[in-house]
């Protein structure tokens, strides 16, 4: 089946030792997926349907589908002291909770906020992104954070860290990202590269 395009394999559409590898993949995300979230598995990538054929997305894609320049903005963007200490008093420790990253890119704010989650999604377009970000300890799932094929009110804390300007509606995505929260939990959102403001509570906690 194709996804934006590119060929898919379903899981579960395969046998024996494959079929077995398919679903390694996905183990780990399975408890956070909707049932019905048509995620697939793509060169060993969890992938759910996205149009492509949305110019904006596909922009965003093809930026980060460029390893340098994903690897120049990892290197550049989200990484000084002043980001992390605003956003590590905006939302405290990661350690021994569920995150969710929502437009991780290659993986900026964890890389730079560091701790331990319980478990830590990463969510984004682009596959090359996402396989930055899985080398630094995400469980990457590329998806459109319009419709994120993730359970409700599961996260401890839903990041979107220079994702919102990205995106065609603002209101749709903040609306997915506080679908996630579980209650009394956190939805956090900052913007700007290096030195941007501060990040913005978008509910309770």
């Amino acid at each position: 089946m194709a996804v934006g395009g590119r060929s898919c394999l379903r899981l579960g559409s395969n046998k024996g030792p494959l079929r077995s590898s398919l679903r390694n993949v996905t183990r780990p995300l399975a408890p956070y997926l909707k049932p019905d979230a048509g995620v697939q598995i793509l060169n060993g990538l969890a992938v759910a349907p996205i149009d492509f054929e949305n110019v904006h997305t596909r922009a965003n894609a093809g930026y980060f589908d460029n390893h340098v320049w994903a690897s120049e903005y990892f290197r550049a963007c989200h990484r000084d002291d002043t980001f992390r200490d605003r956003w590590q008093a905006a939302i405290g420790s990661w350690n021994d909770k569920v995150i969710v990253d929502v437009g991780c890119g290659p993986g900026n704010l964890f890389a730079t906020l560091g701790g331990k989650p319980k478990a830590l999604i990463g969510v984004d377009v682009s596959k090359v992104a996402l396989g930055m970000a899985k080398k630094i300890g995400y469980m990457p799932l590329e998806a459109d954070a319009h419709d994120l094929p993730l359970v409700s009110e599961f996260a401890d804390i839903v990041a979107l860290n220079a994702t919102l300007h990205h995106c065609d509606a603002m209101a749709t995505v903040l609306r997915e990202a506080a679908r996630l929260v579980r209650p009394g939990a956190r939805k956090r959102e900052g913007s700007g590269c290096s030195r941007g403001r501060e990040p913005l509570s978008l509910g309770p906690g």
